[in-house]
C-alpha cells in the first residue's frame, strides 16, 4: 500500500505554519531587534549618560510599544535597553524615540510629561535630551543619536543682593501672553501640549561666585521658548529679599547656553525701564544699562 504525505501550509499574519505527519512546525518572519546603538553629547559636549525611556511606534498600525528602560554601559560606551522583548514584522517600518526617564511620565499615546508635571514650577528641571531613528522590520537595528532638548540659562547678579532663594522660586518669569513652556509634550513633534503664563527657574543649589568674585551665579533649565521685554517680566527671589528685574528679548533655542547678567546699577527697581540688550559671542546675553 502506498503511503501519502499531506503538507498543509497556512499563513497567519506573517507566520508560516506547516503540518507534517501530524506535527506542526512554525516558521516565522517575526524577530527581535538585533542591535542597539544610542549615543550623544549634552550642551557642554559631555557624553549623555542619563537613564532613558525608549518607546517604539509601528508606522503601519500606529501602535506604541510599552516604555523600555535604557541604562548607559560604561564599558561598552553605549546604552543597554533592559528586557527588550519587542518583536518586529518584516516589510514594516518603525520609529524609535528616547528621552530622559527620571521623573518622566508616559501616557501610552505619544505624550510625555517631565518633572512629574511640575517642570515649569522649578521641580526637577534636569537637562532633557531627545533622540529619534527609523527602523526597518526586515533588518531591525536601532541607531539613535541623542541631542539636547532643553537650554540652560545662567543668572548673574551682584553679591550685595545676597543668596538666591533655592526653596521656593529662584527666578520667576511671567508672560502676559501665556507662551511659556509647560511640562507635557508630544514626543514626535516636541510641541508643548499647553503653555503657561509663568515659569520658575529654581536653582538646584546655592548660587556660587563668578571668577572675579563680584557676582553670584546660578543656573536652571528651560524648554525652547521666547522672552519679550514688552510682554514678560521677571522677579529674582532672594533669601531675604526679592527684586523686579528687566526681561530681555530672547529667543531660547534648544541645546543652547545663555547668560543674563544684572549689574549693581539695576537697583532702581521701582523705575526699571527696558534696557539695551547686547548679544555677545556664544549666545550669552548681558544687560547693558542705558546711561
Amino acid at each position: 500500500m502506498k503511503k501519502y504525505i499531506f503538507i498543509l501550509a497556512i499563513v497567519f499574519s506573517g507566520c508560516l505554519t506547516s503540518c507534517y505527519n501530524g506535527e506542526y512546525v512554525v516558521q516565522t518572519g517575526y524577530q527581535g531587534i538585533k542591535d542597539v546603538t544610542i549615543f550623544g553629547n549634552d550642551i557642554d559636549g559631555q557624553t549623555i549618560k542619563d537613564d532613558l525611556m525608549v518607546v517604539i511606534k509601528n508606522q503601519t498600525t500606529n501602535e506604541w510599544s510599552k516604555p523600555y528602560h535604557a541604562v548607559y554601559n560604561e564599558v561598552r560606551k553605549n546604552y543597554d535597553i533592559q528586557d527588550l522583548d519587542y518583536i518586529v514584522q518584516p516589510d514594516t517600518w518603525y520609529v524609535v524615540y528616547a528621552v530622559n526617564s527620571t521623573g518622566t511620565i508616559w501616557d501610552g499615546s505619544g505624550y510625555v510629561t517631565f518633572g512629574q508635571g511640575d517642570y515649569q514650577y522649578g521641580a526637577r528641571q534636569i537637562p532633557i535630551c531627545w533622540g529619534v531613528s527609523e527602523m526597518d522590520g526586515s533588518d531591525p537595528y536601532i541607531k539613535l543619536q541623542l541631542i539636547p532638548w532643553t537650554s540652560r540659562i545662567t543668572i548673574e547678579y551682584p553679591t550685595s543682593w545676597g543668596q538666591v532663594d533655592t526653596k521656593e522660586y529662584g527666578l520667576a518669569i511671567f508672560d502676559k501672553l501665556k507662551q511659556l513652556p509647560g511640562s507635557s509634550y508630544d514626543i514626535i513633534t516636541r510641541k508643548p501640549i499647553q503653555n503657561f503664563g509663568s515659569y520658575f527657574g529654581k536653582p538646584s543649589s546655592e548660587a556660587t561666585l563668578i571668577a572675579d568674585g563680584s557676582k553670584y551665579s546660578f543656573s536652571f533649565n528651560i524648554f525652547p521658548t521666547k522672552l519679550s521685554s514688552a510682554d514678560c517680566s521677571m522677579i529674582l527671589y532672594l533669601v531675604d529679599d526679592k527684586k523686579d528685574v528687566p526681561c530681555p528679548d530672547l529667543n531660547i533655542e534648544e541645546g543652547k547656553i545663555y547668560t543674563i547678567s544684572f549689574n549693581e546699577n539695576d537697583l532702581e527697581i521701582s523705575e526699571v525701564s527696558v534696557k539695551y540688550w547686547e548679544e555677545i559671542k556664544g549666545g550669552n546675553i548681558t544687560i547693558v544699562p542705558n546711561n
